[in-house]
């Protein structure tokens, strides 16, 4: 189940309306915000709250192709028992990958127990995986059945860990949202997951307290 950092009150959760944000720059950055409000315990909401929702969001990010989501339904389908501990196992691996990635977005050291986790699930997940190009290196991990969905999740924070830039790695400046992102300006000015979203806010913020302050005078 998802592993709150604060407190033990589990998070809301709402129907999907289909849509998922791509604000991270990876998928496994975008798996690790399918929790909004992280830095709310309060408000924290679940978005990925059932299977049929956990394979949309592989669908949509690039995780698993068409065919594969509908192999993998099936299956869900077929096993309702083996569909509920892919998606408890998939958000599992989506908290050990936040608390590995949001220390290194704040620049701070993740705690070793994490990177012991994590890379326990890396080296898992490359015992059934495949090389697919040489140069340059790209792995590719077992895709047959639902049950290869973690090891697919697991290669996918690999291939963050080893490819992408992390002193880009970002956390949202809103004191409430927590999403982490890849900052792809040209001068590492990004401060929001979004400017319509937290941005806004933010801004809204500001100007609620320019006119209280001026009040205040």
């Amino acid at each position: 189940m998802l592993e709150l950092r604060r407190g033990g009150t589990p998070p809301e959760t709402r129907e999907h309306d289909g849509s998922f944000p791509r604000i991270g720059g990876h998928p496994q950055l975008d798996l690790v915000n399918t929790v909004s409000r992280r830095l709310a315990a309060a408000r924290t909401v679940e978005t990925l709250p059932d299977w049929t929702t956990l394979l949309l969001w592989a669908t949509s990010a690039g995780i698993i192709a068409g065919r594969q989501g509908e192999r993998f339904a099936a299956d869900a389908r077929r096993d309702a028992s083996l569909a509920q501990t892919i998606l408890e196992d998939a958000r599992r691996l989506r908290e050990t990958s936040y608390r590995v990635l949001q220390p290194l977005a704040t620049r701070n050291t993740p705690r070793r127990n994490d990177i012991r986790v994590l890379s326990a699930r890396i080296t898992e997940a490359f015992a059934d995986a495949s090389i697919e190009t040489i140069v340059p290196l790209t792995w590719t991990a077992r895709s047959t059945t639902i049950a290869d969905l973690p090891g697919m999740l697991a290669l996918s924070a690999w291939h963050l860990l080893a490819t992408e830039d992390l002193t880009r790695l970002r956390q949202c400046a809103d004191s409430e949202c927590g999403w982490l992102f890849l900052d792809a300006s040209k001068n590492l000015s990004r401060h929001w997951c979004s400017p319509l979203t937290c941005g806004n806010r933010a801004r809204v913020r500001r100007h609620h307290e320019r006119i209280r302050g001026r009040r205040t005078v």
